[in-house]
This record gives C-alpha cells, structure tokens and sequence, in this order.
C-alpha cells in the first residue's frame, strides 16, 4: 500500500458527512467524481483528476475505507 493510503473504519454519518462536502467542492469546481453503486461491495469510488482517492466499502453497520490521506487533515 502506498505511504499516503490510509485505512479505516468509518461509521454512516463520517461517510454521509465527507461525502456531503465533496460535493460541494464539486460544485465549487473541483475536478471530483463520485462514483455510487448500492449493488456492489464497493459502495462509493472517488476520483480526483481520474485518479483514485477514496473508496468505501460497505460493511453491516459502517464502512472500510481507503483514503488519500494528503485530503483531509485528520487522517492519523
């Protein structure tokens, strides 16, 4: 795994929370894309400049997620 990739868990309102202020960047102009596939083990993939910065798995009561930590400033 990459020195900046970061693993945790998260419970629903971390990930409803981050993922409420990536799309605000998004319609600030941030070159974000938030992938969303409820069917699928991976729930949500995002992309900076199509590059893979954050997905999240879903578990029964949270997430498994695997982030850039350079993003956010709480990573450690």
């Amino acid at each position: 795994m990459s020195k900046n990739k970061t693993v945790r868990k998260w419970n629903r309102e971390t990930m409803q929370s981050v993922l409420k202020g990536m799309r605000k960047a998004i319609k600030n102009g941030v070159n974000l894309r938030i992938d969303s596939d409820p069917n699928d083990m991976v729930r949500y993939t995002v992309y900076l400049n199509d590059k893979v910065v954050l997905t999240a798995l879903n578990g029964r009561f949270d997430y498994l997620v695997t982030f850039d930590n350079r993003l956010f400033t709480k990573a450690n």
